[in-house]
């Protein structure tokens, strides 16, 4: 989910009294989890996000909190283009992060993956191959 302009504040402020879709059993972060919690906004627990940017192109819902990637892949897939938009700017920004086992010998593994990310970023394949995961080829 994208905050809408002219809203201010801190980003959850963008939501008060906003309807808004979320995925059943998902955790948006602390700050927005709290919000939600807070009554700053009400939410309407769904399967997947698809079912609720179906809901919000169909009026039900005010918005979703969806990824801007899977945001971008699903308006193209379900046809909502035209009928669903994102603000410029992201209401939050969680890192994802890689585990491995711990055990003697793994670290040079974290190692590697970090460095491989980094120069797959610095090259462009990073940004081809999420591209390419997008559009389902």
């Amino acid at each position: 989910m994208w905050p809408l302009p002219g809203r201010a504040g801190h980003p959850s402020a963008a939501l008060r009294g906003m309807r808004l879709g979320v995925v059943r059993g998902w955790s948006y972060g602390d700050a927005l989890d709290a919000a939600r919690k807070a009554g700053t906004f009400t939410t309407e627990e769904a399967g997947s996000e698809a079912q609720n940017l179906l809901k919000v192109a169909g009026g039900r819902l005010d918005g979703a909190i969806i990824t801007r990637e899977g945001t971008l892949w699903l308006r193209e897939r379900l046809g909502l283009t035209r009928l669903v938009t994102m603000a410029p700017q992201p209401l939050a920004v969680l890192p994802v992060h890689l585990a491995f086992r711990r055990q003697d010998g793994q670290r040079h593994l974290l190692r590697a993956f970090d460095a491989a990310i980094r120069d797959m970023k610095a090259d462009g394949s990073y940004a081809r191959i999420v591209e390419r995961a997008l559009d389902g080829h």
